[in-house]
């Protein structure tokens, strides 16, 4: 076993991962993953005494030098690492724990080259070996006939027991516009020879979202439906004769069939809630697959109906705490169903809410589950290619939507489409791929609370997307999240958006809820590394990012205490929804909301907390000197968990009126409510889109101006 020198930057390879210090990456067969300076710095200390023991006395000495930390900044980096690896503490690959010393590398290090960039996830060089194994090492230049015939030997057992991977795909063809409508065209399917897509659209003029259909090369699309409800997810019977789709209006959630051509509709089955994700027919046309929740409180699990007896029966359990199973997606050989498994913040009400999770494949036959990637990012849809081995996944990596590419047992992920705008959908048949790419624009408004017959102005706009404002607290700075610099960073500007500076260069991981401590000089946000949503610190002028928590679940929406003592946010590391808190001198965290709650904000003079809840309507107090729990009497939805805030004794929060979205005003000491002006447009939901400047003149909130949803071809056939 090698050992590697800490003081050089060479690339070199522990287990099946490539080791890139300069870069501070891993690639492997999961894919790439990015480190923290210091975890690479621990993962090459360790390299350097491979196979033998390391002190922790060492490893702080080579990680950290003279810079005083404890023990635990070691134990988080080690945890940190092993996540990375995907290694089990228990049964360790990696990192053993050697019991009163510190740690050993057990995993076999070598010295390599570093493979050749490129947009593939995995480096050239994994990409030419099965996936989760090592590159074989080089054979000597010279061989004799026994090591020859050997070799020969090697190689024709390699190939019977290890065949060789897909060749690397060519790079897919520019996408062309397949639907320019007015409006959004969702959830595209393509007709199993491919020269047809139905798809779902709002026009101008109509009620509700209706089926179209349109022959790829013609213009105009004929529209199949005309129910005042919405239809999501058609998917096309093998044959090419009936569509299935999910209905959802005032008559309840239906899962519905259609002949093509034809007219008539046949009702197959009842459903709680039309998921946005398509449905799946199986390879043989006598099932079809969807996604459901069981009731409203449970998450989304995959379900087969039968056709024939019209018996509806769960087939996936997803975890208690996670959004649940999406994505359907049969094999054309009818083996396999991929679907992706979403993590917690995989709400899908809002469609460009990134939906953390990974994708899984199910083999329908044994019910053996497989987890393909390892992404712990937001995933958009999935399909099959027509080879019956490649699905396509459109996620967002790093910050980058791209259509990626990957084997149904795992491996390498291999990008084939990247775009600066939320892909969506994927659909393959016949050598033509269709997905959605959405196009979303967020500004920041004003609008005066003391002069209410002026109109809101826009304060903070670009062509992208600018949300969670928050106004510094003397009143003349404000800062957001954006993604005018191609990834999500935290911003300033003046308070009327003047003179905009970027505060994080993360490049990558999505960033979201800045908010000035009391004093003005740090800004608390939120950033997603790994799949992990971590609470972080950044001087308001600019300067070092600084991680606050290093836990493997989700913390968010944060808040400061007045004092700005402590720093108040929720978190699912206990299997719900908790109010914790984080205490700025020691760096201790506790629960402070033991019962679910998702964001919280303080009273003035601290002495209590409101909050709300993750998928239960209203707003709630907790009283910290006692204990209580009060809900009050504020019609907030779930899906505006953020859209409120606390000033004075007042609570001020948006609703959406018969006219027009308004802001109205909760006093808690008279416990009377009114009406205080109407907004130009409704804030952003599924997030904290409303602050206040301290004089309380004037509300600033995010606002969606524009939305659009178009349909994308890229054309592989023979036609």
């Amino acid at each position: 076993m090698e050992t590697i020198n800490t003081q050089q930057t060479e690339d070199f390879l522990v287990g099946d991962w490539y080791v890139h210090p300069a870069l501070n990456r891993l690639t492997g067969p999961p894919g790439t993953r990015h480190l923290e300076p210091r975890v690479m710095r621990v993962l090459v200390s360790l390299a350097e005494q491979a196979g033998r023991p390391v002190s922790r006395d060492d490893l702080l000495t080579a990680v950290w030098g003279d810079v005083i930390v404890t023990e635990d900044s070691l134990t988080r980096s080690i945890s940190d690492l092993r996540k990375l690896l995907g290694d089990d503490p228990q049964h360790p690959r990696y990192i053993e724990t050697i019991r009163k010393v510190g740690y050993r590398l057990i995993a076999p290090v070598q010295a390599a080259e570093a493979p050749a960039d490129s947009d593939s996830v995995a480096a050239d060089t994994l990409m030419r070996t099965p996936a989760g194994r090592p590159p074989t090492p080089q054979a000597p230049a010279r061989l004799g006939w026994w090591g020859a015939a050997g070799l020969i030997v090697f190689l024709l057992c390699a190939w019977l027991f290890y065949p060789p991977t897909l060749p690397t795909p060519q790079p897919l063809t520019a996408p062309i516009p397949l639907t320019t409508y007015q409006g959004t065209e969702q959830s595209p399917a393509l007709s199993p020879d491919g020269s047809q897509v139905a798809f779902t659209w709002a026009a101008p003029g109509t009620e509700g979202r209706d089926l179209y259909l349109k022959r790829i090369g013609t213009e105009t699309p004929q529209r199949l439906t005309f129910d005042p409800g919405y239809e999501v997810g058609p998917a096309w019977s093998p044959d090419g004769t009936r569509l299935a789709y999910l209905r959802e209006g005032a008559e309840g959630c239906h899962l519905i069939e259609r002949t093509v051509p034809g007219d008539d509709e046949r009702l197959l089955a009842p459903c709680t809630r039309a998921s946005s994700t398509p449905l799946a027919w199986s390879a043989d046309g006598q099932s079809i697959f969807f996604a459901d929740q069981p009731d409203r409180s449970h998450p989304f699990q995959l379900f087969r109906l039968d056709l024939d007896t019209r018996a509806v029966a769960p087939l996936t359990s997803p975890p208690a705490t996670s959004y649940g199973d999406l994505y359907p997606a049969v094999s054309p050989n009818g083996r396999f169903l991929a679907f992706m498994r979403g993590q917690e913040r995989g709400a899908l009400v809002n469609k460009l809410t990134p939906a953390t999770g990974d994708v899984f494949v199910r083999d329908l036959a044994s019910g053996q589950e497989t987890q393909v990637t390892q992404l712990q990012e937001g995933v958009y849809g999935l399909t099959w290619a027509d080879d019956d081995h490649l699905l396509f996944a459109a996620a967002q990596h790093w910050g980058v939507y791209r259509l990626w590419e990957v084997h149904r047992n795992g491996g390498p992920l291999t990008a084939r489409h990247t775009s600066a705008d939320l892909l969506r959908n994927p659909r393959v048949a016949n050598g033509r791929i269709v997905f959605e790419q959405w196009d979303a624009r967020a500004d920041l408004w004003a609008a005066s609370l003391t002069d209410t017959a002026a109109a809101p102005t826009r304060r903070v706009a670009s062509t992208r997307w600018d949300v969670n404002p928050d106004v510094s607290p003397d009143g003349l700075r404000l800062a957001f999240a954006s993604t005018r610099s191609g990834h999500t960073e935290i911003w300033t500007s003046q308070l009327d958006g003047s003179r905009p500076l970027r505060l994080t260069s993360l490049a990558g991981p999505y960033t979201s809820h800045p908010r000035w401590s009391p004093d003005g000089k740090q800004i608390v946000f939120i950033a997603r590394q790994d799949g992990n949503d971590d609470l972080y610190l950044v001087p308001a002028d600019g300067g070092t990012v600084r991680r606050l928590t290093h836990h493997p679940a989700t913390e968010m929406a944060p808040s400061w205490s007045p004092d700005g003592s402590r720093i108040y946010f929720g978190s699912n590391r206990s299997g719900s929804w908790q109010i914790w808190e984080w205490a700025l001198a020691s760096g201790t965290q506790q629960v402070v909301i033991a019962e679910d709650g998702l964001y919280a904000q303080p009273s003035a003079e601290g002495t209590r907390l409101f909050f709300t809840r993750r998928q239960t309507d209203g707003l709630w107090q907790y009283d910290l000197r006692t204990g209580l729990t009060t809900l009050l009497p504020i019609p907030l939805t779930h899906a505006a968990w953020g859209n409120w805030l606390v000033a004075d004794e007042r609570i001020y929060y948006t609703s959406l009126g018969h006219a027009a979205p308004a802001v109205r005003a909760y006093d808690l000491g008279t416990g009377t409510e009114r009406r205080v002006r109407s907004l130009a447009g409704m804030p952003v939901e599924l997030a904290a889109s409303l602050s206040l400047t301290p004089d309380r003149s004037t509300l600033i909130y995010a606002q969606m101006d524009q939305i659009t949803c178009d349909l994308l071809l890229i054309d592989r056939s023979p036609h």
